[in-house]
């Protein structure tokens, strides 16, 4: 029997921000589908993602390659052939960050009701939502944000060698502190282990991605939250998805390019072209969203996101 390792792990790359309990009001009825609302805003907001650490979105299949060396690897999600990143991907990582730093619901947790804050447990009604439900839906309501899949326009895939990456060893030391969950978990920003086990396809650092999402009736509020999530607010965020994010893949910076707010959306239902739209400036937004967002998880969101490149992602089983 090989002898026990009982050399130091090398420092976990992840962080929690705090689950925040929802408080009376928190939960509202949602704004309907059947009209465009006149206290609300509804447009588009184009923008670029640009990559900084390799990034890996898988889509499930193996691809076979003439190379004698890795004639195997983990492939990329692609859209007629182009490399992207798939718009629940996006979604789901801006919801996460959304749900992070306001009042908002604790949905997808192995962890019981009394384990959580109070009232942060899942919404269960759809006529009483959190401010994340509303804004991307929850079961049996279809929220008000919408992303396209994010296209790779420029640079090309390559192939590295990721880490094998493997569970904690124990779920309870890893999240719960005693019989509370420590939070909602992050993964920290660093240089990346690229010469490793597994073979897989990436997009390579400096890469650019297009991305568009649109949106219908959010408040004012609501739109700062999104954008804030996006890390084009104050402060900025980088952000991080896809696989090997304990090994420091997948960090990518949003640029925003258009923020489109259109004017008379009826116009909508009866033209082909877009309708009219107006400037908003984000400030605005901003500012109205400072009422929506805890500002202590926000701010210990960016330091766990730090983009810190001296730090040295563990290579192994941690």
């Amino acid at each position: 029997m090989a002898p026990r390792d009982y050399t130091p792990t090398a420092p976990k790359p992840y962080d929690f921000v705090s689950i925040e309990p929802l408080r009376e009001g928190d939960r509202q009825r949602p704004k309907g589908h059947e009209r465009y609302h006149p206290d609300t805003v509804s447009g588009l907001l184009e923008a670029a993602l640009i990559v900084a650490t390799p990034l890996h979105v898988a889509s499930g299949d193996i691809h076979l390659r003439p190379d004698n060396r890795t004639p195997l690897v983990r492939a990329l999600a692609r859209v007629n052939d182009v490399p992207c990143i798939p718009a629940s991907t996006v979604k789901g990582l801006v919801r996460s960050v959304v749900e992070s730093i306001t009042h908002s619901c604790v949905r997808i947790t192995r962890a019981r009701n009394e384990q959580l804050p109070p009232g942060a447990a899942g919404c269960k009604r759809k006529e009483n939502l959190c401010l994340a439900c509303r804004m991307f839906g929850s079961l049996g309501f279809e929220g008000h944000v919408r992303f396209d899949d994010a296209l790779l326009t420029e640079g090309k895939p390559a192939i590295a060698r990721m880490p094998a990456l493997y569970a904690p060893r124990s779920r309870t030391g890893a999240y719960f502190s005693g019989r509370d969950v420590k939070g909602r978990k992050f993964y920290k920003h660093g240089r990346t282990v690229v010469d490793s086990q597994t073979p897989v396809e990436i997009i390579r650092p400096e890469s650019r991605l297009s991305l568009t999402l649109r949106f219908d009736n959010l408040s004012v509020g609501e739109l700062g939250v999104l954008l804030t999530a996006l890390g084009v607010g104050e402060p900025p965020l980088m952000l991080k998805l896809g696989g090997g994010k304990p090994a420091c893949y997948g960090s990518f910076l949003v640029q925003a390019q258009a923020l489109r707010v259109w004017e008379n959306p009826q116009q909508l239902y009866g033209a082909y072209d877009d309708a009219e739209h107006s400037a908003l400036e984000a400030q605005t937004c901003f500012e109205a969203a400072r009422e929506l967002i805890v500002k202590r998880n926000l701010e210990k969101l960016a330091q766990i996101w730090e983009y810190d490149m001296g730090r040295t992602c563990p290579e192994g089983n941690y």
